[in-house]
């Protein structure tokens, strides 16, 4: 009898265990929401990486939306926008506390979101990766100036998730832009990029999280 019940148990859990496999593979888009979204960092580090690493670290806001509250996981579908970006250029600093300064180059907005991917365990999400293309900035770290073209080079970033709601952004390390022609980089080869350092992502104009559902 034992024997017979710890059988039907096992079929069972095999049985649900392939119904949420089933479930979650049959779930073709992401729900949100809201579409509208605001990002905050106390600091994000625009670094200068090549010869030597200089780092100005900014309070920054970006700003943006979603094309649509349901959208299908097709890697490379343009997803959205960021439409405003905006650095605090008065309270820039390097690590050891010297002035620095960074900017976004506001003509390059709007930057465009493309949906590359997503990680955990069906139908849990743990985060939503995408790729941002046309970011272009400028920073000054000890008394270098130089610009950064993202028009035809994607910076890699990822959307974090728990339990369903959107809670932060960072840009990946990895991915960098290259120097704009005739700046002070580009003739020593230096690329710049992004990085995470404190962030808050909420609804825009409120301290509203967003949720992410698979549907």
């Amino acid at each position: 009898m034992h024997a017979r019940t710890m059988g039907v148990l096992a079929a069972l859990v095999a049985t649900l265990a392939l119904a949420l496999a089933v479930d979650g593979a049959a779930a073709r888009n992401f729900e949100l929401s809201n579409q509208h979204f605001r990002i905050t960092w106390t600091e994000l580090a625009f670094f200068d990486q090549g010869l030597a690493e200089f780092v100005a670290l900014c309070p920054v806001t970006l700003e943006g939306s979603f094309h649509r509250r349901t959208f299908a996981k097709v890697v490379g579908s343009l997803i959205g926008h960021i439409t405003r970006a905006v650095v605090r250029e008065n309270a820039c600093r390097d690590p050891a506390g010297a002035a620095a300064s960074a900017r976004f180059l506001p003509e390059s907005l709007p930057w465009h979101i493309t949906y590359a991917g997503f990680s955990g365990f069906l139908p849990r999400i743990e985060s939503l990766r995408v790729r941002i293309l046309g970011i272009r900035f400028e920073n000054s770290i000890r008394g270098m100036a130089c610009l950064f073209n993202g028009a035809a080079t994607q910076m890699n970033a990822t959307f974090f998730v728990a339990g369903g709601v959107m809670t932060s952004f960072e840009f990946e390390r990895g991915t960098v832009l290259p120097p704009m022609a005739g700046n002070n980089c580009a003739v020593f080869g230096i690329n710049g990029g992004l990085e995470r350092l404190s962030t808050s992502l909420t609804l825009l104009n409120t301290i509203n999280r967003i949720m992410l559902l698979l549907i």
